[in-house]
């Protein structure tokens, strides 16, 4: 995954805020369910690395 996520979710976001999940946005328009799978599959990514961090 990018890193600049982590480094958001370790400490790099304003002070008072907190992480305390992972969300996305692809789009209301779509016929077609690959997009779908494609950004489940970086989501789940993402989210097993921020765990691994200790940042979810």
């Amino acid at each position: 995954p990018s890193p600049r996520p982590r480094r958001l979710c370790r400490g790099g976001h304003p002070a008072g805020s907190s992480v305390v999940g992972v969300d996305v946005h692809i789009g209301s328009q779509l016929t077609d369910l690959e997009p779908f799978r494609a950004a489940y599959l970086k989501v789940a990514e993402l989210t097993r690395a921020l765990r691994e961090d200790g940042a979810l």
